[in-house]
């Protein structure tokens, strides 16, 4: 419990006093009320306790700033490394499933089913980089055998589409811009896509889709 020094004075019937002999006025004051004044009393404890309700110093707040930018400088690349990794192993994952997808539909159809790279889901480019500005899958008219590959395809009804994210690189290693199946679900020989960042610095993973004579994708890693 707080211990308090009282001080109170009081004086009524609007007594005045004058200053005298060792008095502490100099001129007359009225007192018409009760003056009461309480003064806390700090213990030790307490004084304690006020002490150590500190801040930082600065020498301890420049200590801080100096471990979190370097904590912040380890840890800014490698989670830059991690992002742009799962953009790539995305994108080789998504052209594999379209390919597979491809192959399906022209097993089930019973008919020539092609994939090529486009940029408005309408007509093939005819570039076997341009994979990474997006791709259709189609059913084909406009294969004459099983084993040709090299007739331009004929866009017919469009199955399925999709673009890649940006920064990226996708090239067909045969130099062909479509891939056309057989109703058997065949092509008429394997195919290799790789998809790399736009700039592939030594280290960093790319991914390769190999597409086996059969049609049936995979996809594996590499380094740059």
């Amino acid at each position: 419990m707080n211990r308090f020094k009282l001080l109170s004075h009081s004086v009524t019937g609007g007594r005045r006093l004058s200053a005298g002999a060792g008095s502490l006025c100099c001129c007359p004051i009225l007192f018409n009320h009760v003056i009461s004044v309480r003064v806390p009393v700090l213990n030790e404890a307490k004084m304690q306790a006020i002490r150590k309700q500190r801040g930082f110093t600065l020498v301890e707040l420049m200590i801080v700033v100096t471990i979190t930018a370097i904590l912040l400088k380890l840890a800014v690349p490698a989670f830059q490394d991690v992002i742009r990794n799962n953009k790539v192993q995305t994108a080789a994952n998504s052209l594999a499933s379209a390919i597979s997808a491809a192959r399906s539909e022209a097993v089930k159809r019973g008919t020539y089913v092609s994939i090529c790279p486009t940029t408005n889901n309408t007509s093939c480019t005819n570039s076997s980089t341009a994979w990474a500005g997006g791709w259709m899958v189609f059913v084909d008219s406009g294969a004459t055998s099983d084993t040709d590959d090299t007739t331009t395809p004929t866009v017919g009804t469009v199955l399925l589409s999709g673009t890649t994210a940006p920064n990226l690189t996708t090239t067909e290693t045969n130099s062909k811009s479509f891939l056309r199946f057989s109703s058997r679900g065949a092509l008429t020989g394997a195919r290799n896509f790789t998809v790399k960042p736009s700039t592939c610095s030594t280290g960093f993973t790319f991914y390769i889709v190999n597409v086996l004579a059969a049609g049936r994708p995979g996809v594996t890693t590499s380094k740059c």
